[in-house]
């Protein structure tokens, strides 16, 4: 999961949580956000989180990839705009696993 922040002090660090479902962490779908996942054997996979289609706008904003079994560590690559439309980046080296990330956005007072 990608969430942005919703409190208004927050830090403006990216925060991972291994394993904490997006019910338990304040935020909203980081939308357009971008990832891209660099296996050991080099190949990639990019997954885009978007707003939902279908009749009733209901889809879950989580991205899913295949790992297969894959034992070391993976590259991220995250894109995203925070709520003034910066673009930020952000390269992580994670192990297989579920994550909610809190990604980086404006200072205090900056967010909508």
């Amino acid at each position: 999961n990608l969430l942005l922040p919703v409190l208004t002090d927050y830090s403006g660090e990216t925060i991972v949580f291994q394993g904490k479902q997006r019910a338990e962490i304040p935020g909203r779908a980081a939308v357009g956000a971008a990832v891209t996942v660099t296996l050991p054997d080099g190949k990639m996979q990019t997954r885009q989180v978007d707003g939902g289609n279908g009749h009733s706008g209901k889809r879950s904003p989580e991205l899913h990839f295949g790992l297969g079994d894959c034992q070391g560590t993976v590259k991220v690559k995250i894109r995203w705009r925070d709520s003034n439309g910066q673009i930020h980046q952000k390269l992580l080296n994670v192990k297989p696993g579920r994550y909610t990330m809190v990604l980086a956005g404006t200072k205090s007072g900056d967010l909508s």
